[in-house]
């Protein structure tokens, strides 16, 4: 999963942070980053971490990002990674997707009509980047980290 990335994220000096809209903070774990304003934030249960005010328009570009695949022809949202296993979501309005990956659906919670597979299962995987509200956008929608079951990340 490291080659996949979920959340908001912010372009900052040429370098990606995970960006926090909640507090409008960008978040590292190099402490390389104090030298361009971040602070240190020490954490005892999880680890210490730096963080930097930022405002939307100090940042190059922000996004909301989403990880999709394509497994058996189908398009799918992925939703998790744990131990060598993509879980992706089946829509379970999608009567054939339903069918095809046997999930019976629940109306309620992905992990049930969730499939998982295996990298090599999947053939494509790409992040689909939105626009965050009042952040500058200037990147493409979607970019394809693994083609046609190549990685090219």
């Amino acid at each position: 999963m490291d080659k996949l990335r979920t959340y908001d994220w912010a372009l900052f000096k040429g370098k990606m942070y995970p960006l926090s809209t909640e507090r409008d903070v960008l978040v590292s774990d190099n402490s390389d980053d104090l030298k361009i304003g971040f602070e240190l934030q020490i954490d005892y249960t999880f680890g210490n971490y730096y963080t930097r005010p930022i405002k939307p328009l100090e940042v190059d570009s922000a996004y909301h990002v989403e990880n999709w695949g394509t497994v058996d022809g189908f398009k799918l949202r992925i939703m998790n990674y744990l131990d060598g296993v993509y879980y992706l979501m089946v829509d379970e309005k999608n009567e054939a997707m339903v069918k095809h990956f046997g999930v019976k659906p629940t109306g309620y919670d992905y992990l049930s009509t969730s499939v998982g597979k295996k990298d090599e299962e999947i053939l494509d995987i790409w992040e689909v980047r939105t626009p965050i509200k009042g952040f500058p956008f200037r990147e493409p929608s979607e970019v394809y980290l693994k083609f046609d079951g190549v990685w090219l990340i």
